[in-house]
């Protein structure tokens, strides 16, 4: 055998280990003789038995190898476990001596990285969950591919999970990224408006390739910090400073600026604050978004006092006692909810008594609006009806001889509010002869 072939035999030998376990490795290496104690480490296991004429390795792997590890070995790597041991060694002598024959269980590296690729993964995280089953579109698992490439190929072409899964993308730690100035022209060129526009931005993927360069990163205030960042405005080129960077102007100033534009409520100013309105006068930088936060200690009084309306928010407001309140409602003669609303709607309505009088005075008086109003009105979900017995004497006294009669009485109010209108539907009705006595 010439050196070259020679070469070839061993190094093919080399990757078959990795396929036997240390005690088989260990009985190979006694069985060619080699000058081994328990305690030698299995890379010089693997030395030694490399090293050895082919026909002293034959005989080895036949006389030195219980058949159950030789026919387990066979299978794994995809050969046939029938026959004797002198047939199984003669069956993997015979793979190692061909250079296309296969001595591995796994597929080579560039093979298996073909078939990475393929699936479309973005990461190692992605790949771990195609391998545990969880991305069931992908396909399974084949089982000449390892779930850990890394630890099967290294050395045997391995680089990095980028290259393995053809995102492109090196590890992290071998990053090196560009200089804060160029890359901050980089993300200026983007045309971007804020940190989340170019979080946005970040996640984008072409394929399973980000479209984020890989040597500009992500979260540049933590690459860059002390090299150069000062914030998202000055990174993307909008000039906007942090809140906690900006010298907002006082708060009696903020506040004539902003009563200077006729805003009413809270959720007008946050229209302003996002251009909604008033476009012609965005916001100035030094007026704060959220001034009840900025100014809390600074001036703040409330959203009423800031815009100029004067109001007052709800659970800091000091409302009249609740008979105090009934008795002015019932003064203006409103006789139901309909007309307490339109009251209400017209701005006659005080300040000091509450828009929703049945919430701000639960549990302090309130029992009705029959009773706010002064009306004795009962909703009807809450009314006691008569009976039909109790209702029958009432209403043959007033002399109805027909359900006709008993409608049009009922709508001109002669027959009082405890018996229903529909008392037809009540569980001991018979008929309307019966109930009216003119049977």
């Amino acid at each position: 055998m010439d050196a070259m072939a020679r070469r070839s035999l061993e190094t093919r030998f080399r990757v078959l280990a990795d396929e036997m376990a240390r005690p088989m490795l260990y009985r190979l290496a006694r069985g060619v003789g080699a000058d081994i104690t328990a305690a030698t480490k299995r890379d010089e296991l693997v030395d030694a038995v490399a090293r050895v004429a082919p026909s002293l390795l034959r005989r080895a792997f036949a006389t030195s190898i219980a058949d159950s590890d030789l026919r387990a070995l066979c299978r794994r790597l995809g050969y046939s476990d029938r026959g004797s041991a002198a047939k199984l060694a003669t069956r993997l002598m015979d793979a190692l001596e061909q250079p296309t024959a296969r001595i591995s269980r796994w597929r080579p590296f560039a093979e298996a990285r073909a078939f990475a690729r393929e699936l479309g993964l973005t990461g190692q995280k992605a790949w771990r969950a195609f391998v545990q089953g969880r991305l069931a579109e992908k396909g399974s698992l084949p089982a000449d591919i390892p779930a850990s490439p890394w630890f099967v190929y290294r050395g045997k072409g391995w680089i990095d999970w980028g290259d393995f899964l053809g995102t492109g993308n090196p590890a992290r730690h071998l990053i090196a990224y560009r200089p804060f100035a160029k890359a901050r022209s980089y993300a200026q060129a983007l045309g971007l408006a804020n940190a989340t526009e170019w979080r946005a931005f970040c996640r984008r993927r072409e394929g399973n390739r980000r479209v984020l360069p890989p040597d500009i990163p992500s979260a540049p205030d933590r690459v860059y910090e002390g090299k150069g960042w000062v914030g998202y405005g000055d990174w993307l080129g909008t000039g906007r400073l942090h809140a906690s960077k900006i010298e907002y102007r006082s708060y009696k100033d903020a506040r004539a600026f902003v009563r200077s534009l006729g805003i009413r409520t809270e959720p007008e100013w946050q229209a302003y604050c996002r251009g909604e309105i008033h476009a012609a006068s965005p916001r100035p930088i030094d007026v704060p978004s959220n001034p009840h936060r900025t100014y809390r200690h600074a001036g703040w009084v409330s959203w009423g006092e800031f815009l100029g309306t004067g109001s007052v928010a709800l659970y800091a407001r000091t409302f009249r006692p609740y008979k105090a309140a009934r008795a002015y409602v019932r003064s203006q003669g409103l006789v139901d909810s309909k007309d307490w609303r339109a009251w209400c709607r017209a701005g006659k309505r005080p300040a000091d008594i509450p828009g929703a009088p049945d919430v701000v005075y639960q549990g302090k008086g309130w029992t009705s609006w029959g009773d706010f109003f002064g009306t004795r009105n009962v909703h009807p979900g809450r009314m006691r009806w008569k009976t039909v017995r109790e209702a029958m004497p009432i209403v043959r006294a007033l002399g109805i001889r027909t359900r006709s009669e008993f409608l049009r009485a009922k709508r001109a109010g002669r027959i009082p509010r405890g018996i229903q209108t529909t008392i037809e539907r009540r569980p001991d009705w018979i008929d309307w002869p019966h109930f009216l006595g003119t049977r």
